[in-house]
């Protein structure tokens, strides 16, 4: 996920970018053609967005006795070196919709690598680029300004450097500014008095209330006592 991946958009970004970027379209510059392609460098996208159509997995078999490779045709009609000791090696290509989304590579640019090539002409490309664009929008800090796609020259020459790649790092994580914990507050703890009835020994937290209360208390005693 924290792979640097070259994304090389081809088949008209100009035309379809109002739709892609949120009704900002990305001009061409002086002298470049519309139907160039771009380019974007970005980190930190998922790995399952990566992946090939299918894999195909094929096995190449060698006869140890012949020590030669054994024909698909030998194999399947179980002659030749079919009967002989053999081994195998297990080759896995990957299928990738080459109109659509593939991998790709440009063989005098070594530096953009591993690079994919996602075709805008067609409503499959354009939703692929859609769920790689979605992922980075909501990913991306909001208090920075998104590089855009850059076009990587005209249809006769290359002008884009290693350097000149426009890139996002969606795996910078932003450091909060530290914060300075509130100054703890002290609450003085009050020693409460307490006041106690003579008479029927009950608690109170203030003489007016024990005073009071030993007035019916003496009033509820002496009628017990003349009773």
């Amino acid at each position: 996920m924290n792979e640097k991946r070259y994304l090389i958009l081809a088949g008209g970004l100009w035309g379809v970018s109002k739709q892609l970027f949120n009704g900002r379209q990305i001009d061409p510059e002086a002298g470049q053609e519309k139907m160039c392609d771009y380019v974007i460098a970005i980190k930190g996208l998922p790995d399952n967005m990566f992946q090939p159509e299918e894999l195909n997995r094929h096995r190449v078999w060698k006869c140890e006795h012949c020590n030669r490779p054994i024909s698909e045709s030998e194999m399947e009609g179980k002659w030749g070196c079919f009967a002989h000791k053999k081994s195998f090696t297990e080759i896995v290509r990957d299928k990738w919709r080459v109109d659509v989304f593939e991998k790709y590579s440009i063989p005098r640019k070594k530096w953009m690598n591993p690079c994919y090539r996602v075709w805008l002409n067609n409503e499959q490309g354009m939703e692929k680029f859609r769920e790689i664009w979605r992922y980075v929008d909501r990913n991306f800090p909001s208090n920075k300004t998104m590089p855009m796609p850059k076009v990587v020259g005209n249809k006769i020459q290359w002008l884009v450097e290693e350097s000149e790649v426009p890139f996002i790092d969606l795996s910078e994580q932003e450091v909060p500014d530290k914060v300075e914990p509130a100054p703890e507050v002290r609450v003085e703890k009050k020693e409460v008095k307490s006041y106690i009835c003579e008479i029927c020994d009950k608690e109170w937290d203030n003489k007016n209330s024990l005073r009071i209360h030993k007035m019916h208390c003496l009033k509820r005693k002496k009628v017990k006592v003349e009773v």
